[in-house]
């Protein structure tokens, strides 16, 4: 069993994503990266987009992927609907994606304290690309 931790941030112009990919509840892999003039809701849906993409090119059958961001998860399981037409197209592909992924894929949202280490891998990511 596959869990994926993904946060996102933006602030003073650059934005940083994060993914931290556990099996069996143990440590597996990590990515990051950044992006300018862009929201923290833009990088929070990267963050997930990132996952999906893992899960694909991986193909992982069974996955949790965890978010913090409560309108990410209820947006992308078309709780709420996506109005911000720049995240409009990543909900699309994302939701394209899991459609092509042959197995149980699920987004949830975590605590914050779930996603910790996605969080301060992001944190990390953007204070290195800052300097």
């Amino acid at each position: 069993m596959f869990t994926i931790l993904c946060d996102g941030m933006a602030k003073q112009g650059l934005g940083a994503w994060a993914i931290v990919v556990l099996k069996n509840d143990k440590y597996y892999y990590q990515e990051s990266g950044t992006k300018k003039n862009v929201t923290h809701n833009f990088m929070e849906w990267e963050a997930v987009r990132r996952a999906i993409d893992y899960i694909y090119k991986q193909k992982i059958k069974k996955a949790t992927i965890y978010s913090d961001s409560l309108l990410v998860v209820n947006q992308f399981n078309m709780i709420y609907d996506v109005k911000n037409r720049s995240l409009l197209s990543t909900f699309t592909y994302c939701r394209k994606m899991i459609d092509k992924i042959d197995g149980e894929i699920e987004v949830v949202k975590g605590s914050r304290s779930i996603t910790k280490q996605a969080d301060t891998l992001a944190r990390i990511t953007w204070r290195v690309e800052k300097e």
